[in-house]
């Protein structure tokens, strides 16, 4: 889509409707939201693929990531043609302009404080959520010393909060990568090549035991969709189509 920034106004203004309701939005971050935080901390993703690399890959066609051309001058802008994904590569010319630019204009501000809002992974009430498969080494970073619900979800909000804070010292501090564990949990989690479900009973019946009945992720390998499997009463179900 070349329409990620209204997506981003009109969720903000969902957010500020379903509070008035006692509601509440949370957004989980994706490989797509992934590859514009990374062109914009300057670092690649993944098996040193670089976010525009991946971006203008065929398979891929993340066009959204060109809107960052909004935040150039006019001129600048000609560089950068949204059907033309060999042109993209030029917005690492101006990846710290645009990041400068952001922190100052009233729309970029917005999109960076929705980025850093972004959980890597959340539960509501007896479901875990997250974007891609539910790994075991994902499993191991959310159950290890883990033996009741209150010590998930508060290794869960330990996890986002690291998340973000790393976000916000980048995109918003300037700060270069200083923590490894930043990193870690944002390759970990958002590493969409690796797309094995755990198999351990053992990890299933940890999870039943801090009341998780059930899993949601994107990004399926199979075509067909709404998959759904069961390991020791644990729902895994699949909502996206071949991603």
């Amino acid at each position: 889509s070349n329409l990620s920034f209204d997506i981003i106004e009109a969720m903000a203004k969902l957010r500020g409707e379903a509070s008035l309701v006692g509601g509440h939005i949370t957004v989980i971050a994706g490989n797509h939201d992934d590859a514009a935080v990374s062109f914009l901390m300057g670092i690649s993703l993944n098996h040193n693929v670089t976010p525009l690399q991946f971006c203008a890959h065929p398979e891929n066609k993340c066009i959204g990531i060109t809107e960052f051309r909004d935040f150039l001058e006019d001129d600048q802008k000609k560089e950068i043609n949204q059907d033309n994904p060999e042109t993209w590569f030029e917005l690492k010319t101006y990846r710290k302009q645009i990041l400068e630019k952001m922190r100052k204009d009233p729309l970029g501000k917005q999109i960076l404080e929705h980025m850093c809002s972004m959980n890597l992974v959340t539960t509501v009430d007896d479901s875990l959520f997250l974007h891609t498969n539910p790994t075991a080494n994902i499993m191991d970073n959310l159950l290890d010393g883990v033996a009741n619900r209150a010590q998930l979800d508060e290794r869960i909000a330990s996890i986002n909060t690291r998340y973000q804070t790393g976000l916000r010292r980048v995109l918003f501090d300037g700060v270069d990568i200083d923590d490894p564990t930043f990193i870690q949990f944002k390759s970990t989690f958002l590493d969409t090549d690796n797309r094995t479900d755990f198999t351990l009973a053992e990890t299933a019946i940890a999870l039943r035991k801090c009341g998780i009945n059930a899993i949601f992720h994107g990004h399926t390998i199979t075509n067909d969709g709404n998959e759904i499997t069961r390991n020791q009463g644990l729902l895994t179900v699949k909502t996206d189509r071949g991603a």
